[in-house]
């Protein structure tokens, strides 16, 4: 949610000054929760303004600055590395330990894209090379052969 206006927030801790009113009546003149008034008042008795604090927007990346330009270069030298593979060589490289999830954050915010190659071998995954009918009938008729032998 975004944080209500700088207006309000002023208007709530004058009219708590003014004695205009405990925090329940204050909270049900201004329609926010009482929760919310006692906040501003903490808030304005603490550092002397009703101004939202910054956002913390999270812990900082583990793999940043220098590390950064090296995984860079590690892709640049491997493009056929695993995100896995990548954390495996940073570690060596630079005793970051971390995760594929964290590596492939870090690729994100160097807009690098990863894509799997292409398989080796087609056949390898049940299809024919050629992709034509007569290799898959030579196929039955000879384990219909070999059906007999058992």
């Amino acid at each position: 949610m975004r944080p209500c206006g700088l207006d309000l927030r002023e208007r709530i801790v004058k009219a708590y000054e003014n004695g205009e009113g405990s925090v329940r009546d204050l909270a049900e003149q201004f329609e926010v929760a009482p929760k919310t008034v006692q906040s501003y008042l903490t808030l304005y008795r603490t550092t002397g303004s009703v101004a939202p604090r910054p956002r913390a927007n999270g812990p900082r990346p583990k793999i940043d600055g220098q590390a950064l330009d090296d995984l860079r270069s590690l892709v640049a030298t491997s493009s056929d590395a695993t995100l896995d593979d990548l954390a495996d060589q940073l570690a060596r490289r630079d005793h970051i330990v971390a995760s594929r999830h964290t590596v492939g954050r870090a690729l994100r915010r160097l807009n690098i894209t990863r894509k799997k190659s292409a398989p080796r071998s087609r056949a390898r995954h049940g299809r024919c090379d050629s992709g034509s009918p007569g290799l898959r009938e030579e196929a039955r008729s000879t384990q219909s052969t070999r059906i007999g032998f058992y």
